[in-house]
């Protein structure tokens, strides 16, 4: 009856000894909130959120794209006390004013900007490469953007690829054209991604968005579903580091490949 009686104690101070010595499990500060339209209340989608350190200057920590719905979520790594800074062509950049972040909290924010005209001097452009195929799409969908953002400011693993990075190469299969992107490998007509979450040495599959769309793939490649001369443009994110719309962990934590089509 005695050790009954105590066994309740021990396992709670058994529980107290183990929480003091294991590590606890990371929990990101993070803002997310929306940004609109001034004058029309409209979602604004495709700009560039910035997360800067401090109430002066431009360091940027982290940010992120906003969405279709003019959403975005920022995770921060660190607590501390920061500014966001939103810009998109076509607006006047905004900047909120200080906030702190704490452990484990999660502020809300929404921020309004106005349209703004952009006076363009005029400038002859002369370039050896061709054109960058059907930019309309590329810009509508995000690409764009993501490519200044991700790419400029070095946020994530992420690459991307222009139709005149390849095409002198004449791949007959998109397996051929992300052989030499780091950290993909092609095993076979597959394509995979070697990252910290696969325990499988070739890595796993990435999930495939075909002009901003998730594919679904039911055995087939990719390959199988269109051809590689109908690729304009093409996105590789790696691991955890992709915008929000790409990130479809639950099936492929290894990471995502985005193609876009057109001439």
């Amino acid at each position: 009856n005695k050790i009954r009686q105590l066994l309740p104690i021990v396992l709670s101070l058994l529980g107290m000894v183990l929480a003091s010595v294991l590590p606890h499990p990371l929990v990101a500060q993070t803002v997310r909130g929306s940004l609109l339209d001034e004058d029309s209340d409209a979602p604004i989608s495709g700009a560039s959120l910035s997360l800067l350190l401090g109430t002066r200057g431009n360091e940027v920590v982290t940010g992120a794209l906003t969405d279709s719905a003019g959403l975005f979520i920022i995770p921060s790594g660190s607590e501390g006390r920061f500014r966001l800074r939103a810009q998109r062509i076509g607006y006047g950049t905004v900047t909120s004013p200080p906030f702190d972040l704490i452990e484990r909290d999660t502020l809300a924010v929404e921020l309004r900007m106005s349209t703004e005209a952009i006076l363009l001097a005029p400038l002859t452009v002369v370039s050896d490469r061709m054109p960058l195929l059907n930019t309309i799409r590329l810009v509508t969908g995000g690409y764009v953007g993501r490519k200044e953002l991700y790419g400029r400011e070095g946020m994530g693993s992420a690459t991307f690829m222009e139709k005149t990075d390849w095409e002198h190469r004449s791949p007959t299969m998109i397996a051929e054209i992300l052989r030499e992107v780091p950290g993909v490998r092609i095993v076979g007509a597959s394509i995979m991604m070697k990252t910290v979450t696969s325990f499988n040495p070739y890595g796993c599959v990435p999930s495939f968005y075909l002009d901003g769309t998730l594919v679904r793939l039911r055995g087939e490649s990719i390959d199988d579903l269109i051809s590689s001369y109908s690729i304009s443009a093409i996105e590789v994110y790696r691991g955890m580091s992709r915008p929000p719309q790409f990130m479809d962990m639950l099936d492929h934590p290894c990471g995502a490949v985005v193609l876009w089509t057109g001439g």
